[in-house]
């Protein structure tokens, strides 16, 4: 880690631990031109940054000794998100398919620092799901909005494969 301005200039070094933990349950449920897929997800993620250890420079004066006790981050959180899959494009005889997505989501979160903060919201998102005739070329896009406590978050997600 590495900050400076006119005055001073921080060198350190931390070495967090992280684990990360998610689960997800969900259901296709096929309405012949629309799908509906019900999704109930969570996840558990904890950190521990531990003491970053700093050398300081200012005014022609080394320290060394400096050290942050930077502590702990556990992030909870619990997405509840139907999404409905509208086909455009569905073609019996070949693998063709193409799906205009749409999911409104309900988030809720919990972040445990020094202080815990609980926050509910939701967003939504579109997307575009296209495989080709022979089914080997697949292109989905997503774009993704969501207000959850006093944060906006903005996603996109692009997905292109291709097998061989």
């Amino acid at each position: 880690l590495e900050m400076a301005d006119d005055t001073l200039t921080l060198d350190g070094t931390y070495r967090p631990r992280s684990l990360t933990i998610g689960a997800a349950l969900t259901g296709v449920f096929d309405r012949g031109s629309y799908e509906f897929w019900p999704e109930l997800a969570s996840s558990f993620a904890h950190t521990t940054i531990g003491d970053a250890d700093f050398t300081g420079q200012a005014y022609g004066v080394v320290d060394n000794t400096l050290s942050l006790e930077a502590g702990d981050v556990t992030i909870a959180t619990m997405t509840a998100r139907p999404e409905v899959r509208i086909s455009l494009i569905e073609e019996e005889a070949t693998a063709r398919l193409e799906q205009f997505t749409f999911a409104p989501r309900f988030v809720c979160e919990r972040i445990v620092t020094d202080s815990v903060d609980e926050n509910c919201g939701g967003g939504a998102d579109i997307g575009f799901i296209s495989r080709s005739k022979d089914g080997l070329s697949n292109l989905t896009w997503r774009l993704s909005r969501d207000y959850v406590g006093n944060s906006t978050r903005t996603g996109l997600e692009i997905k292109i494969q291709h097998k061989f």
